[in-house]
């Protein structure tokens, strides 16, 4: 059933966001006599493209390993699984995935499937031909379901890490955009004109094309990205930003920040299909003329939406995960009975399904400690993080400070910084939403009770410092109710 969810209120000028000035560093990342083309990057700075249009390659941050001689249009998630369409033994175009060791076909039928999109969670859509048109089709948990079954031809879906998903279609009169939420399709759009090439974050922000401009919509409003006329599909990160290529004959590649529209290129080749991660890092590739099309990448200076807060787990909004222990609840421990300085993230699917899943920085930071601090609390990071100048952090009590640490405890790994090729490291800075290590069990070593111990100081402690023998009162005044003040700063304004 398709309902319509509204129609759009529309307004020419975006409103103002603060934002700090930005620089780009832009380096070459293939250099070879082949074609390289379609990249797709992750959170942890990982690509994987296609090379001589039929060849898909993933670059780990140290290697570069080819998944398939037969594949095109490969995506990636944060997990380092990679999708693409390819053909098996039969001849026409299916799906498959690799899960970071083995490839799987997903699709086996006599009819085309294409343009598959993976999120964090393992959901793969694509549109696959069902014998009368195009439709959309989710893979979730082993099981393959068709979510369309209409008259006309779905086109274009794309996955955020909630599991919704957005695509375009027509209603009978022209092009829509559609919604796929919680089992519920919905029409997102109802004008007299195309709306086409949506994507979607995982705040539920949607930008897509309409033939003269992109329209952006940031869960309330909906507005026009100034400074732009629409070329290739808009991608939006989780901070809001959009890239695309357009503009003069040669296709560069445009950056909307959240204030302004920035040409990241400008050059005498034609610079194709952007892809942005939510760290603000771009790839595309660049040819024509010619010239070999090679791989692009641009990283941005810090950005202010850096200094908001997500989830350590579950990420960005703590999605399968649940607080077993909220802040200041009484626990036995082996000091005595002591109100809980944390949060406690378990997996919501079963006891020990979250063991080794993947701890990310919540914020912008720099990192203060890092190393095992014996059975109690495992493999330990700590991470500083400072406002920026004139902005300031709110507190559950209402006030404020400017300097907050994240403390993660019980880890069973500290991860790599894909930066240095070394594990995280006093002194290293460390992005919101960086994979820092991985769920592990408590007492460390006893194979029981997975979890994240998680906590926000606002005051400076020694690492390993535990409250023993502390009241609620005295705690209040050095602890943070992480999970309050995670969504009190979601945002930083």
């Amino acid at each position: 059933m398709v309902l319509l969810l509204f129609n759009l209120l529309f307004s020419a000028a975006v409103p103002a966001k603060p934002a700090l000035a930005l620089t780009f560093t832009t380096t070459q990342f293939t250099n070879n006599d082949y074609s390289d083309v379609q990249p797709q990057i992750n959170d942890n700075g990982w690509i994987v493209w296609q090379r001589n249009q039929i060849e898909v390659l993933l670059y780990n941050g140290t290697t570069t390993t080819q998944l398939t001689d037969w594949g095109t249009f490969p995506q990636i998630n944060n997990n380092g699984w990679v999708v693409w369409q390819g053909f098996g033994v039969k001849p026409y175009l299916d799906i498959f995935l690799y899960n970071g060791s083995t490839t799987t076909q997903l699709t086996d039928n006599d009819f085309v499937d294409l343009y598959a999109q993976i999120n964090d969670l393992g959901q793969v859509v694509w549109i696959g031909w069902d014998g009368h048109d195009y439709e959309i089709f989710l893979y979730n948990d082993g099981i393959t379901r068709q979510l369309t079954n209409n008259d006309y031809d779905d086109w274009a879906p794309q996955i955020n890490n909630n599991g919704w998903i957005v695509w375009f279609a027509s209603d009978g009169n022209d092009y829509e955009i559609f919604q796929y939420n919680d089992g519920i399709v919905t029409q997102f759009t109802d004008n007299d004109y195309d709306d086409f090439s949506p994507a979607i974050n995982d705040h539920g922000w949607i930008v897509w094309d309409v033939g003269e401009f992109f329209l952006l919509y940031d869960g309330n409003n909906t507005t026009q990205i100034p400074n732009n006329s629409a070329g290739g599909t808009p991608q939006i990160n989780n901070s809001g930003w959009v890239v695309w290529h357009g503009g003069d004959v040669n296709n560069e590649i445009f950056l909307y920040d959240g204030n302004t529209t920035i040409q990241l290129t400008n050059n005498d080749y034609h610079d194709h299909a952007p892809q942005i991660n939510n760290n603000g890092w771009v790839v595309w590739y660049s040819g024509g003329g010619g010239v070999e099309s090679e791989i692009f990448l641009t990283i941005p200076s810090t950005f202010i939406s850096d200094y908001g807060f997500d989830f350590p787990v579950g990420v960005p909004d703590g999605v399968g995960y649940y607080d077993s222990l909220p802040f200041l609840t009484p626990h036995p421990y082996s000091c005595g009975v002591v109100p809980h300085p944390g949060a406690d993230f378990n997996s919501t699917e079963c006891a020990g399904c979250d063991k080794d899943d993947p701890v990310y920085s919540v914020s912008i930071g720099t990192i203060e400690y890092a190393a095992w601090a014996g059975k109690g609390f495992g493999r330990l990071i700590i991470i500083r993080h400072d406002a920026p100048t004139g902005k300031a952090y709110v507190l559950p009590d209402g006030g404020s400070t400017t300097v907050v640490r994240s403390l993660y405890a019980h880890m069973s790994s500290i991860s790599t910084n894909p930066a240095t090729g070394a594990k995280w490291a006093v002194g290293d800075s460390v992005s919101r939403g960086s994979q820092i290590g991985t769920v592990g069990d408590y007492p460390s070593g006893s194979g029981k009770a997975y979890h994240l111990h998680f906590e926000i100081r606002k005051a400076r402690l020694s690492p390993t410092f535990f409250p023993c023998g502390k009241t609620k009162a005295w705690i209040r005044t050095r602890y943070l109710n992480p999970k309050r003040f995670i969504n009190m700063n979601r945002h930083l304004q």
